[in-house]
Formats: C-alpha cells, structure tokens, sequence
C-alpha cells in the first residue's frame, strides 16, 4: 500500500519547477499542477502526509470553484452541494482504479470537502503585485501557499494532520487538487490571481 501511495505522488516532471511565467498566456494546468506539489512539499517539510492527485476533484470541485469566483470577481467559497454527490461517485472509481483494490474487499468513504482559497492582485503589466513576486510558476505556488498561511484558519486547515477519525476510522490518505486562473477584481477591474485547494480525507469502514 505504501508503496502504490508513493508512486502516485510522482505527479509531475520537475523541469517545470524554473519555468517562466508568460503571464499574458498563462498556463493554467502547469500552475495548477506546481501548487499540488509545492503544496506536498510544503506539507512533508512539517513532516505530514502528502495529497494524493484526484482529476475527478479537480475536474469537479477545483476549477468549478475558481471558474466561479473569475465569474463573480471576488473572492468566496460558492456553494457546491449540487456536486458533491458526482464528485464522490467519481473519485471513489478514480481512488479504486489507482489502488487497483476490489469494491467487494475494500470499503471506503470520503470526508470534505476542506477548501481555502485566495484572491490576489497581480499587476500584468508594471511592477509589483504578484506578477513581480513570481517569475515562475513554483515560486507562484509558494507565494500562494505563503498567503494562506498568514490566516490562523487556513493555515490550520493545510497543516491538518489527516490522521485517525474521531469516530475511530482510520484516514487512509488524503486527497488534494489546485486550481488557479486570471480573472478582474471587483468593480476596478483590476488583474487577480484565483486559487483554490481541496482536500478529502479517505478512510475504510
């Protein structure tokens, strides 16, 4: 099991760690994919458990959440309950493909979604805002990651241990999926960075 799991955290080719950013044609799935692994980074460094990559999650919850939060310009959790049950559906056949494990032989449920999300000026064109703090898409997911965590809540939620349930079920491992898109903030029209994280936690019954 241990080692199914460590290979599905070989997610992505680290050449694109130094990829520059062309923020006029920015990459959506390169950003979406360094912030997963700048976030498992982040989190082994604490030494906590990684995320294991859903494309279900992202597919389903991830790029719905900052799709609407580019549509209404700000920054929010919208309501996803008209998903969830998609959502759950699939990633339960997503999880058991990749485990390659019998539903008869393995039982298993998921809990979350937990979210944080942000909403960043940029500045495309001049300098400063985060365009001039991040060349590069991994050094945009650190200075994501940076932001959530100067707020107590968020920070608590990305430095969640995902260990044993209170009601005595063990967590298998966690899930985790990014999304980051360009949109206008407000009325002012400004450039913003939209991001979001989920995570679920998947454990047998």
């Amino acid at each position: 099991m241990k080692k199914i799991l460590t290979s599905l955290l070989v997610l992505f080719s680290l050449t694109v760690n130094s990829q520059v950013i062309d923020w006029d044609n920015f990459d959506t799935n390169i950003a979406d994919s360094m912030l997963l692994v700048e976030m498992n980074k982040f989190r082994d460094s604490l030494g906590l458990s990684t995320f294991v990559y859903s494309q279900s999650l992202h597919d389903n919850l991830s790029t719905y959440t900052t799709d609407q939060m580019v549509k209404e310009r700000k920054t929010h959790h919208p309501n996803k309950t008209h998903l969830l049950e998609k959502t759950n559906l699939e990633m339960k056949k997503e999880l058991i493909s990749k485990l390659n494990l019998k539903l008869a032989e393995w039982k298993i449920k998921l809990f979350g979604p937990y979210e944080v999300c942000v909403g960043a000026f940029v500045q495309l064109h001049g300098e400063g805002g985060l365009r001039y703090h991040s060349k590069t898409y991994n050094q945009l997911a650190k200075n994501l990651i940076k932001h959530w965590c100067t707020s107590k809540p968020h920070y608590k939620t990305l430095t969640d241990p995902f260990g044993d349930m209170s009601s005595g079920q063990k967590t298998l491992f966690s899930v985790g999926s990014a999304s980051i898109q360009i949109g206008k903030c407000g009325y002012s029209g400004y450039d913003s960075i939209y991001a979001t994280f989920q995570m679920y936690k998947v454990y047998e019954f």
